[in-house]
């Protein structure tokens, strides 16, 4: 019998990124096995942080900025267990980089990963990210950034990694 296993995404505030990351997780996780992932937004309602404490991995998407940093780890927004950090939009020059964020905040660099600055991802419509979550490729724009794929690829190890594979 295969298991299942959930992966919820979930962020403190509204990310305009967050479905089109989270769609290509989906379609490349999928190789992997019955790999479920669930895009619970930044909603804090009972029956979203029920589904979160019951997933296999909770990947908490924030921005690159000490004040969101702050406001989940100081006032424990989401208590839940096996949990990764995604700093989304990622610049890699800051004085805000992740290694500070793992030194600052007390965070295991093996629960911290990133996904690159990208604005060609931006202007992406919901049906052409529909379109490539359904055929399981890769867009071009995310083929052009060796960069932004390498860490695409580190992510979805970390991920797999987490869920014990």
């Amino acid at each position: 019998m295969n298991h299942t296993y959930i992966i919820a995404f979930w962020s403190l505030s509204p990310l305009p990124s967050g479905s089109i990351c989270m769609g290509y997780f989906t379609s490349s996780l999928r190789m992997f096995g019955d790999i479920q992932c669930l895009n619970c937004q930044n909603r804090r309602d009972r029956r979203t942080l029920r589904l979160l404490r019951q997933a296999d991995l909770v990947v908490v998407a924030l921005r690159q900025s000490h004040r969101e940093f702050c406001d989940y780890f100081c006032k424990n927004v989401l208590p839940v267990s096996n949990c990764l950090y995604l700093v989304v939009d990622y610049l890699p020059d800051r004085e805000l980089s992740l290694e500070h964020f793992s030194r600052e905040f007390r965070i295991p660099p093996s629960q911290l990963i990133c996904i690159p600055y990208n604005p060609e991802h931006r202007g992406i419509r919901s049906s052409l990210s529909h379109r490539y979550r359904e055929n399981g490729s890769c867009p071009v724009m995310f083929r052009d950034s060796a960069y932004f794929h390498k860490e695409f690829e580190r992510s979805q190890r970390m991920m797999l990694k987490a869920l014990g594979f």
